[in-house]
């Protein structure tokens, strides 16, 4: 029963570290893309087009988003000056707006006779019922905006997790299996377990959930880390990554169990060493379906993401912890002093009846 827990706990740290790389992945693909600021681009966009079916009005797609650009490219939401996307007209966009910060730019910018004021003019005419409408529908329409990002970002992490699980021959199954047969693989990872659990800890530190939360209220809560901090966790980064290189789990193409397996049928008899048998069609279509299957299984733990795998690693490293205190535990417990039927030895013992 204990060595089932330390290949669960080995499995969890493995799926942790990978994890940790796929999130990474994620983050620097949704930066590139800018998926956080075109969600809050989306959400304003739905906002004012609701906003102007309720009060009879008809926008054109051009007329929202100049007004959506006149807002999240204001200069007031920027601490520094708005830099300028190569190739486009509009300062670069922010990536969360509040529900207040909102209204205000508008009863301040409505008025100017500027392009950004016309164009929230040109969508907002009555100042005192937009902001009533704000009032009521800003947090249900930011909250079915997050729930999309969420799920965006979901699908990406499943794909960027397909491609790595592929590109370097990532089989899930066969991991737990040589796991479960190697006591040494397993101790090698049970010592490292505390620095892949730290590392996650400063990852999830500085990213929240790895680039999982919605773009309005968490995205305040979540600031981009300063570039010394990036660089520090890049370092952590990549010595965890050697706890996998000197493991010796076999992920890879070339060390891959199916690979050999392939290579020896495929190759003639008499270039085979001595005993080597082939395997026959049945057998290797086996293991090519067991493979695939490990495959899969792989893409969709790893979808999960590194904070469920970091919670798991926690709950069977409580586990393990508990279970080596229930064995070591009665050995350890103190002889009791009396006895009964006996008279305790010592300093009580020596007195005598009055």
């Amino acid at each position: 029963m204990f060595p089932l827990i330390e290949t669960a706990a080995a499995f969890a740290a493995v799926m942790l570290v990978v994890s940790l790389f796929v999130s990474a992945l994620v983050q620097a693909i949704q930066s590139a893309l800018g998926l956080r600021a075109s969600g809050l681009h989306d959400m304003l966009v739905s906002l004012i087009h609701n906003y102007a079916i309720l009060q009879g009005e008809s926008l054109s797609d051009d007329e929202k988003k100049a007004f959506v650009a006149a807002v999240v490219t204001h200069p007031l939401l920027h601490t520094l000056p708005p830099k300028t996307v190569a190739g486009a007209k509009v300062s670069r966009p922010i990536e969360y707006l509040d529900q207040d910060d909102l209204i205000d730019l508008v009863k301040t910018e409505i008025s100017q006779p500027t392009p950004r004021g016309r164009a929230v003019l040109k969508a907002v005419i009555d100042v005192e019922r937009f902001t009533a409408f704000v009032e009521r529908w800003y947090e249900t329409v930011g909250a079915t905006s997050s729930q999309r990002f969420k799920l965006k970002m979901r699908r990406l992490t499943l794909l960027v997790s397909c491609l790595l699980v592929i590109t370097f021959n990532f089989d899930g199954i066969r991991l737990i299996g040589d796991l479960h047969r190697d006591e040494t693989q397993r101790d090698a990872l049970t010592h490292e377990i505390k620095e892949i659990q730290r590392t996650s800890e400063q990852l999830s530190g500085e990213h929240g959930e790895h680039g999982e939360h919605g773009e309005h209220g968490d995205a305040a809560k979540a600031p981009r880390a300063p570039e010394p901090a990036l660089r520090e966790l890049t370092e952590e980064l990549r010595r965890t990554s050697r706890i996998l290189e000197g493991s010796g789990l076999g992920a890879g193409w070339q060390s891959s169990y199916i690979v050999g397996r392939w290579s020896l049928a495929l190759r003639e008899p008499r270039d085979r060493a001595a005993g080597e048998r082939a395997p026959t069609r049945r057998e290797l279509l086996g293991d090519t379906l067991l493979w695939l299957v490990g495959i899969v299984f792989s893409c969709v733990m790893l979808s999960l993401g590194a904070p469920f795998w970091a919670t798991t690693l926690g709950s069977l490293v409580n586990l393990t912890n508990a279970v080596q205190k229930a064995k070591s535990g009665p050995a350890n417990d103190p002889p009791k002093s009396v006895v009964r039927g006996k008279v305790p030895s010592g300093p009580e013992s020596d007195r005598s009846p009055v």
